[in-house]
């Protein structure tokens, strides 16, 4: 939000416009673009010093390129100082920031001389929701202080001389305090606001504050944590209390007391609104403090894409999101074997991690079983059937001296690297993409032999067992006596 402006220094012409993030995620100023009504040109922000991202409650100052060097005379401790190329008229003008689309502003004020801060020094700030000429406070909270002029003095002084003249004291009675007190309560106007000289008004701060701390990018079945800090107006920590959380999937949760670091996991991809409630006390009705971020879940994608051979065995796991990834408290499982990727295990985004078999345990034998389960123990990639998938199910049959491979998509067979036994084979007929080109002149020769030797064996059992078939009597002979 566009929090300060000064459009008309007392002839220095330093021209700056202050933005200031009151929402709950970093916001990257360079990424957004200036907009002044005297130009058609959506102007860009370099960054001059310090950060580029303004977290939350942090607050960027936007100065006149050119005009950097003078800025810097008068203000040299803001933190956050960005440059554009662009300039503020001294009657009005109305300035916007956007995301690059001049018809869409993330917000936009209007300002014109009648407002004040008129070539005397002030800036015009927005206090208590409206736009007050006071003392700049570039980089900072804004401040209300009354600018005293000579006709303020003036003003003074006569309402004493009245005073003296009344009852021949000195002007500094109690009547004088209640004026004072009455001038106090007024709200936003610049004079009606004005204290006692030279004291300062702030903006109420809230009784308590809350604030989410949580990343804010998520992987689908990975447990996410968030957690919520509690402050009070005087900035101490607060741990009293419940806290209603609404993590935007549909789920939610209520805590009490000791706001401790919880997980909530995402199942699908998405951007998801979590939303936070903080009531004092059980009784509470309607929240003291509220918080909301914005997660983006985005799949989990991890695989094992490589292993090694009989002589150097390793796994090697792949990560293939745009995103870095935390595979703390991972589990590689095979043939009753576990290792656990320890804490603080990252694989960069489109980047392999190679674990050693010295360090994982595992050997050559164990690769067909190889299993990756998440810290939660949910299976997130099954080696063995990616090689499957992968080789089209690819069955190899034995044939006397010579073998052929068969490639199914949909049926796999169970069998030795020598191949299956005479006794198991069945005929089976499949046709697929990787057979189709050879079926042609490959296949039907040896389904024809196959048939043939089969009739001919079904023949030659039929023919050997007519020939021999008992008839009745020939299992015994009568002999005469």
């Amino acid at each position: 939000m566009i929090n300060e402006i000064m459009y008309d220094l007392d002839g220095a012409d330093i021209d700056w416009v202050e933005v200031y993030n009151s929402g709950e995620a970093d916001a990257d100023l360079t990424a957004l673009k200036l907009l002044i009504s005297n130009s058609t040109s959506n102007h860009g922000i370099v960054k001059d010093s310090g950060s580029e991202v303004l977290h939350a409650g942090d607050y960027g100052v936007i100065v006149v390129t050119s005009q950097i060097s003078s800025f810097l005379s008068r203000w040299s401790n803001v933190t956050n100082i960005f440059t554009s190329s662009f300039s503020l008229p001294n009657e009005t003008a109305q300035v916007e920031i956007n995301a690059g689309d001049k018809n869409v502003p993330i917000d936009s004020v209007t300002y014109n001389s009648s407002q004040g801060a008129v070539g005397d020094g002030q800036s015009l700030q927005l206090i208590d929701g409206s736009w007050i000429a006071s003392t700049p406070t570039p980089g900072s909270v804004n401040v209300f202080i009354a600018n005293n002029t000579d006709d303020a003095t003036d003003d003074d002084d006569t309402a004493n001389g009245d005073d003296n003249n009344a009852d021949g004291s000195d002007g500094d009675t109690d009547d004088t305090s209640d004026d004072n007190e009455t001038t106090n309560t007024g709200t936003n106007s610049a004079r009606s606001s004005t204290s006692k000289s030279a004291s300062s008004k702030k903006a109420p701060e809230p009784a308590f504050k809350a604030k989410i701390l949580a990343n804010t990018l998520a992987f689908t079945g990975q447990p996410h944590g968030v957690q919520v800090n509690i402050s009070s107006s005087s900035n101490e920590n607060v741990d009293l209390g419940r806290a209603f959380w609404n993590f935007g999937d549909g789920s939610s949760l209520e805590q009490k007391d000791n706001f401790e670091k919880l997980y909530h996991t995402y199942d699908y991809p998405g951007d998801y609104v979590v939303f936070l409630e903080y009531y004092q006390s059980k009784f509470s009705q309607t929240p003291e403090a509220t918080s909301k971020i914005v997660i983006k879940v985005v799949p989990t994608t991890v695989v094992i894409s490589k292993v090694g051979d009989v002589k150097d065995f390793f796994v090697e796991l792949t990560n293939q999101a745009s995103f870095d990834m935390d595979v703390s408290n991972w589990i590689i499982n095979a043939n009753g074997k576990i290792f656990i990727l320890p804490k603080n295990s990252v694989i960069i985004s489109k980047k392999p991690m190679t674990i050693s078999g010295k360090t994982t345990g595992f050997s050559y034998g164990d690769q067909s079983n190889l299993k990756l389960f998440s810290a939660t123990g949910e299976l997130v990639f099954d080696y063995s059937a990616s090689r499957s998938a992968r080789s089209g199910a690819i069955a190899r049959v034995s044939t006397g001296a010579s073998s052929r491979a068969v490639a199914s998509p949909e049926i796999s067979l169970p069998m030795s690297e020598e191949g299956i036994s005479a006794s198991d084979l069945e005929v089976l007929v499949v046709e697929s993409g990787a057979t189709k080109d050879n079926s042609g002149g490959s296949y039907l020769p040896m389904i024809s032999s196959l048939i043939f030797i089969g009739a001919s064996a079904s023949a030659v059992y039929f023919l050997r067992q007519k020939r021999t078939l008992s008839k009745p009597g020939d299992d015994f002979k009568i002999l005469d006596e």
